[in-house]
């Protein structure tokens, strides 16, 4: 076939083409066209309308929007350092206007300021000629800009404290309550707070208007504890006081009536429910009154020292169990449906009990304990042990002044003391009772963070490294005590306990103040020793320590508030260095050296 010829195949694609176009129907291709206009004047209208949001943003950013007003000044189409020009000098007297606040008795004026509220003429023009859709709805009516009004919230709620102290009431839980046996239910009451979100807006929609007031908005707020939980407690109490519980001693038993199982009841309320647990003081009263008298002679009262606590034991049973563990012991079979026998058969023992109760010395807990380390030596371990004995069990009781000398008894070999070492006029002397400084500045510090009274206290003379700087006491028959006042509302029951390197002394009592503390101050006042050399025969070398002042500051804090507070005074003299033997700097041989007052290695 030549190039000039027709291609039949070509031809009958055509015609096979024109017989499809043919076949379609008149209609389709008409709809086909409607589409295409739509889709034309759809595009045209999305680019007018993107055109003119363009031009209005591109116009916000320099003009204000026509037919606009703030605070009902007229600024629509200004430049925004005019519309500020033309804004300020009008509103001066609006943003004047105090703030009318609605309380209890009326509205009260505050001054803007007080409340921390500010009008900012720069954010509201900002708001207005940056918006574009301000723009576009200033074309089809006028629009008033709300102004920009900020609030410093923590300075306006301190403003208004007073007010909502008033305003607000706090919703009360239900109460259950078992006087006597009989149950009685106090229902609850809703209470009120503000919302502060809802106020900060209702303040800055009427702060500008004038002889406008608003009101702090409340919404209520429920308890939680409603009726509905407290009812569910009162029938969970019914059946707890439906049987007797009975407590066992040996061969002897009790049972608790409903009355006395009511009494032993303590109910709480503990953020969403009540809790049902035992009153622990009344139990261990009850304890001691339905016991007085169990299977023992009568002796003397003593207290012990339980997990850290201490326990007196009254009456003729010494009962070896603290009152927490008997209400523990107790709260165990009231919850339980089917064995309700308290046994205390295991701890009940021989020793004597007191006629005087648990809580009537109101020693209940552990006040202070002072550790105070020594170097071994052995009348140091004798004689602070002879000491540590006649302090053993010591009471003081409110208000009682205690004396260590009293305490300790003379230091005399009949009393148990033996020679030892310590510093008169100046020097060492052997002599009974050495070493008994070591318990009593334990004593005193541990008196010191009980918080109770100094009535006369005296450091050494001069610092010995083993005690803390001006926290240390020391005592001399006949001429110097260590002497304290029980300033607590308990008595005060003192442990002690002696260690080979180290005496411990705990008080036990009430304790005063949530927290001592002790902060010494930098030394002043330094003195540094000298180097003396001595060829005496007596000579005992000692190092050397400087002489200074220090003060030691006591804060006795409660509720989390220094209630007193203490400054403790001491001068320690210089303690000079002593070498035993002749000088090496000096070619003629000295005479012998006097020892100084304040060599200290070797003291009590």
């Amino acid at each position: 076939m030549s190039e000039f010829e027709p291609d039949p195949y070509s031809e009958k694609a055509e015609e096979y083409l024109q017989e499809i176009i043919a076949g379609i129907p008149a209609r389709t291709r008409a709809h086909n066209r409607r589409q295409k206009i739509k889709k034309f004047f759809s595009w045209t209208i999305f680019s007018v309308g993107l055109t003119l949001f363009t031009g209005a943003i591109a116009y916000s950013f320099t003009y204000l929007p026509p037919r606009v007003s703030i605070l009902g000044v007229e600024v629509g189409g200004l430049l925004p350092p005019q519309a500020y020009e033309k804004v300020l000098p009008q509103v001066q007297e609006q943003t004047n206007l105090p703030v009318l606040i609605n309380g209890k008795a009326g509205s009260v004026e505050f001054d803007a300021d007080t409340l921390g509220i500010e009008f900012s003429l720069p954010k509201t023009i900002q708001a207005a000629s940056k918006n574009p859709f301000t723009h576009l709805f200033s074309l089809i009516a006028p629009v008033s800009i709300d102004p920009a009004i900020e609030i410093d919230e923590e300075k306006f709620k301190a403003a208004l404290a007073p007010m909502v102290r008033e305003l607000t009431v706090p919703p009360q839980n239900a109460r259950l309550i078992t006087d006597d046996g009989d149950i009685e239910i106090y229902p609850h009451a809703t209470g009120q707070e503000i919302n502060w979100t809802r106020s900060f807006e209702n303040v800055k929609k009427s702060w500008l208007k004038k002889e406008s007031s608003v009101s702090l908005a409340l919404i209520p707020t429920d308890p939680a504890i409603t009726d509905e939980k407290i009812a569910l407690t009162a029938k969970q109490v019914e059946k707890i006081l439906s049987t007797p519980v009975q407590i066992v001693v040996a061969d002897k038993s009790v049972s608790l009536s409903r009355k006395e199982l009511a009494n032993a009841l303590l109910l709480t309320n503990q953020q969403d429910e009540t809790k049902i647990t035992v009153n622990e003081n009344y139990l261990w009263k009850y304890l001691n009154k339905v016991f007085p008298n169990f299977d023992q002679p009568t002796s003397n009262a003593y207290f012990d020292v339980i997990d850290d606590l201490p326990v007196m034991v009254s009456g003729n049973i010494e009962m070896r169990i603290t009152p927490s563990k008997f209400a523990s012991e107790f709260e165990k079979a009231l919850f339980d449906s089917k064995d309700r026998t308290v046994n205390l058969s295991s701890y009940a023992v021989l020793p004597e009990l007191a006629n005087q109760g648990v809580e009537d010395l109101g020693i209940v807990e552990k006040i202070s304990e002072y550790r105070q380390l020594f170097p071994e030596a052995e009348y140091r371990t004798i004689n602070v042990t002879t000491a540590a004995n006649y302090l053993e069990g010591k009471i003081l009781l409110p208000g009682e002044i205690f004396s260590m000398n009293d305490t300790i008894k003379q230091r005399t070999a009949e009393n148990g003391y033996v020679l030892g070492l310590r510093i008169e006029n100046g020097r060492f002397v052997e002599d009974l009772g050495g070493g008994v400084s070591i318990i009593t500045s334990a004593t005193w510090v541990a008196a010191f963070y009980a918080g109770l009274e100094a009535i006369e206290q005296r450091a050494h003379s001069i610092w010995i490294p083993r005690y803390s700087e001006g926290l240390e006491a020391t005592v001399m028959w006949g001429s110097l005590d260590l002497k304290f006042k029980n300033t607590l509302d308990s008595a005060i029951l003192i442990k002690t306990k002696v260690e080979p390197d180290a005496v411990v002394v705990t008080f036990y009592g009430k304790k005063k103040y949530d927290r001592v503390t002790a902060e010494v101050s930098d030394r002043f006042g330094v003195t540094p020793y000298r180097t003396v050399y001595s060829s005496a025969k007596n000579c005992i070398p000692q190092e050397g320590t400087p002489g200074f002042g220090v003060n030691v500051t006591r804060k006795l804090i409660k509720n989390s508030t220094v209630v007193q507070e203490d400054i403790y005074r001491t001068n320690y003299r210089v303690g000079n260095e002593v070498i035993c033997g002749p000088n090496p700097n000096k070619k003629k041989p000295e005479e012998d050296v006097v020892i100084d007052v304040d060599l200290i290695k070797a003291i009590d």
